[in-house]
């Protein structure tokens, strides 16, 4: 893409979006994945929340770099090869990364099902032996991991005796091969749908065009976006800190219904005159941002993978992904067209989207924190409707 300039071949720049584009989608669901399998259940959504800084970062990395460093002309192709550094610095961390214990440990062994021998839950020789034991053991700093490892072999006996063991492919998911797999798969399509859905690139997508509706001027809207960036950022790192403290449906309920009430108070302010107006927008703007970070930026990432066990994670991950970008598409499209034909009542779109979301959160989501994969999965297999009063209550086996 940095060539397209020099060479005046616009097409490399459609080529190498075309191939950013696909590896973006690998990496939107490589990276919550990976995080999820490796984290301790006590610090799981802190460690998986750091996805989200990493979008937040990149978008205030590259609010900065095209309004500030590349703006000209003869610049702006420089800013396309931070892609490239940016892609070289995570290859290289890529060497220090264990595999995931997890799947090593419920993929290289594939069950017997035919054998009448019941595996042992606890670590024998062979087992303290397994790749597992090592990475695990590498990424904890410590040879102490038996007790992590035998929640992971408990979850190896349940995808033994049910039907999510061995490789579950995207069709399987879609048939409902397993019938428990029904309100995970319903609450991932939802959440990671109604993140887009939301109006949130909406927001960064057209966020010049918005300001400058709003009469802002050049200077004040280069703030402003950058400002977007940074608040993006910030929240971000409050979400590390606190949601295994918390809980995932906090931040998920507390940020949909402020982002509802910001979308009100956007359309107030773009649909009234005067200068006060025109700057409230902005502070409806990040509130808005400040909504979304916590809760559809980094929660969506955390529940879905936490739903699964580790049979149907990776394409459930996959399946769910495609909702993502299809309807980070459809935002993207639609939304010149609804801001050319409601103008400053747009907002009202997402409104819709954003309440239904909060009552679904509500009364469908429930609380993963410091539940291992084994007794979130189970909780869905003893209760038909997924209230959280339900299964905060339960427990495996006698615990």
């Amino acid at each position: 893409m940095f060539l397209s300039l020099y060479v005046n071949i616009y097409e490399i720049l459609i080529v190498g979006r075309f191939v950013i584009g696909i590896t973006a989608g690998s990496v939107t669901v490589a990276v919550p994945l990976y995080l999820s399998e490796i984290s301790p259940v006590r610090y799981r959504g802190g460690i998986s929340a750091f996805h989200q800084l990493g979008v937040a970062s990149g978008i205030l990395l590259g609010g900065v770099s095209g309004l500030y460093l590349f703006r000209s002309e003869e610049a702006w192709p420089f800013a396309l090869l931070l892609n490239m550094f940016i892609s070289w610095i995570g290859a290289a961390a890529l060497y220090f990364c264990p595999e995931s214990p997890r799947w090593l440990l419920l993929n290289q062994f594939k069950s017997s099902r035919h054998s009448d021998e019941l595996q042992p839950l606890i670590i024998d020789d062979a087992i303290i032996k397994e790749p597992s034991r090592k990475a695990l053991s590498k990424l904890r700093g410590t040879v102490d991991v038996d007790v992590e490892l035998n929640e992971m072999l408990r979850e190896r006996a349940k995808l033994e005796d049910s039907s999510d063991g061995g490789n579950v492919s995207i069709l399987d998911l879609i048939k409902l091969k397993n019938p428990v797999w029904k309100w995970p798969l319903i609450i991932s399509i939802v959440l990671i749908s109604n993140q887009q859905l939301c109006g949130i690139n909406a927001i960064m997508y057209y966020t010049t065009e918005l300001f400058v509706q709003a009469g802002l001027d050049d200077n004040t809207i280069s703030i402003a976006t950058v400002g977007i960036g940074t608040v993006t950022t910030m929240m971000s790192i409050v979400t590390i800190l606190n949601v295994d403290r918390l809980g995932r449906r906090f931040f998920l309920l507390a940020s949909y219904s402020l982002m509802t009430c910001a979308t009100i108070l956007l359309t107030i302010s773009l649909t009234s005159s005067g200068a006060a107006w025109s700057y409230l927008s902005i502070l409806f703007v990040y509130l808005f941002i400040f909504g979304f970070s916590p809760g559809p930026g980094a929660m969506t990432f955390v529940v879905i993978p936490e739903l699964w066990t580790q049979g149907p994670r990776p394409a459930a991950m996959a399946f769910a992904g495609q909702f993502n970008w299809w309807s980070n598409f459809t935002v993207g499209l639609a939304f010149p067209f609804m801001l050319e034909g409601l103008g400053g009542y747009s907002f009202l779109v997402f409104t819709l989207f954003l309440f239904l979301t909060v009552v679904f959160v509500y009364f469908i989501v429930p609380e993963t924190k410091n539940k291992t994969f084994t007794e979130i999965v189970t909780s869905f297999q003893q209760n038909r409707f997924t209230s959280s009063k339900k299964i905060d209550y339960i427990e495996i086996g006698n615990r």
